[in-house]
């Protein structure tokens, strides 16, 4: 009876690794990890651009810069999560070791306090929110993955007493769908994390405008650049006959240079699209302010 029993044990840890390994194997899915990557990407530019009173698509933005925008925060957070999952093998073989094999009240209350994780997490989360907002703003998502992962977890630990015998084909059909809601919370939680991010680089760039890099664009004809900060100025000869300074660098992609009037703020402050190259000539760097 001994050994039977701790077969069974083996078995169910073997199993949370499992579960492990094919969350790993699924994340490091190459389709996967560019969709989230991207997907970051996306949300974190349309989130600032929404704040500064501008439209996203006007930037025209290819796949390459949006993963270049998320690698960083992105790999952070799967980082994070890594971690906790390589914990969580060791950190499961040790429960099993505590609770022991004859079960008993002791056992029944742990696997009800695992199982009710789906509910105290979040909660938790939730009062975490009223003292660390946007930390609680992310971690919901997250938090909601990890307790459905310990719904299945608290099914194991009975099932090791003997008080709860599934198929194998019905145990796994329960894993997949834990897996599959642990990914659409990764989702969630990266949207959130964007959306955070986006809002701080916002809020950065209104506070600094006035430190980004000087831009003095020069025209053979007048582009009526008009808002707070901005200075024409008309030049007495040559083939560029008007001087445009006061402005400010925020984007460079395909579609051209992205400007802010030097005295931009959330209320009051214009953004400017502006095409690369002749007949227009651009100059940057502090020699550029007047």
């Amino acid at each position: 009876m001994t050994e039977k029993a701790g077969d069974t044990g083996d078995r169910a840890t073997l199993d949370v690794a499992t579960v492990v390994q094919q969350l790993f194997a699924l994340l490091a899915n190459v389709a996967v990890l560019t969709g989230l990557l991207v997907y970051f990407g996306w949300r974190r530019t349309e989130t600032q651009a929404v704040r500064m009173g501008f439209d996203e698509s006007i930037l025209d933005l290819g796949t390459q810069d949006y993963l270049l925008r998320s690698v960083g925060p992105v790999l952070q957070l799967l980082l994070i999560i890594g971690v906790g999952g390589l914990v969580a093998i060791p950190l499961d073989a040790l429960i099993r070791r505590r609770l022991g094999a004859r079960g008993g009240p002791r056992v029944r209350a742990a696997v009800v306090a695992v199982g009710l994780g789906w509910l105290v997490l979040p909660a938790l989360v939730v009062l975490l929110g009223l003292w660390f907002p946007a930390f609680a703003y992310v971690a919901f998502p997250l938090s909601i993955g990890l307790g459905a992962l310990l719904v299945p977890y608290a099914f194991d630990l009975r099932a090791r007493q003997g008080s709860r015998n599934l198929s194998r084909r019905a145990r796994s059909t329960e894993r997949l769908f834990a897996v599959v809601i642990v990914v659409l919370a990764l989702f969630w939680a990266t949207s959130n994390y964007a959306e955070v991010l986006g809002n701080r680089i916002a809020d950065r760039i209104a506070a600094t405008t006035e430190t980004m890099t000087p831009v003095a664009v020069f025209s053979p004809d007048p582009l009526n650049l008009d808002g707070p900060g901005v200075e024409e100025t008309e030049l007495p000869s040559g083939p560029y006959r008007f001087e445009y300074t006061g402005l400010r660098l925020l984007e460079h992609t395909d579609q051209g240079y992205v400007l802010l009037s030097s005295g931009w703020t959330y209320d009051d402050g214009v953004v400017f699209v502006l095409p690369p190259g002749p007949p227009l000539r651009f100059e940057f760097g502090r020699g550029t302010e007047p």
